[in-house]
């Protein structure tokens, strides 16, 4: 009777036990994959905060060369006010020239207007000194821009020579090349008949 009662017990603790391991595989595999996913998400959020450092980066360098671009175009304009206001003066100065050629030439013919129109001509001709100092500054920073320009324009037409003188050997050698294919051309007639 008992060794009855035992295997009886015996039989219905086996699932139980089963079951448990059963569990226990199914609660690794689970943590397993729990701790792959976490792993994956830990690295996809590391490329995205990589990918905003580096679009951060491209956005400051963008916003640089808008800078650096606005502060030439900047530059550009100034240097063309530049100009215009140097010509302004040039031309200024050749009018109050002749001007002034005018009053000393009227001064001449009469003996008793002299005093005055020196003393005028005086307050002019100092007028006109400050204004051709300052066009003569501008202009000495006109002609150093200028000769920069030509030496630029020099260093142009030395590179078109270098090329012309490459495109005529160019055409040198294909005039050449011509030539003894329309000999070879010939010849070959030649051996045909």
């Amino acid at each position: 009777m008992k060794t009855t009662r035992l295997n009886k017990h015996s039989g219905s603790a086996a699932p139980a036990v089963l079951l448990a391991v059963a569990l226990i595989l199914v609660t690794a595999v689970l943590w397993t994959k729990v701790r792959v996913a976490n792993t994956r998400a830990t690295a996809a959020e590391s490329q995205v905060a990589q990918v905003k450092t580096e679009t951060s980066q491209l956005n400051a360098s963008l916003e640089s060369a808008k800078t650096e671009a606005a502060s030439l175009q900047a530059q550009l304009v100034e240097a063309k006010s530049n100009a215009a206001q140097i010509q302004s003066l040039a031309d200024e100065a050749k009018t109050n020239i002749a001007q002034l050629q005018k009053q000393v030439e009227e001064s001449i013919s009469s003996q008793a207007q002299l005093k005055a129109q020196a003393t005028e001509i005086s307050a002019q001709a100092t007028q006109l000194q400050a204004q051709a100092s300052e066009a003569a500054a501008l202009a000495t920073k006109f002609k150093a821009e200028r000769d920069q320009a030509k030496t630029s324009l020099v260093a142009l037409q030395q590179q078109n020579d270098g090329a012309k003188n490459q495109l005529a050997s160019i055409q040198t050698k294909l005039q050449s090349a011509q030539t003894e294919l329309a000999e070879s051309q010939k010849a070959a007639a030649k051996k045909k008949r």
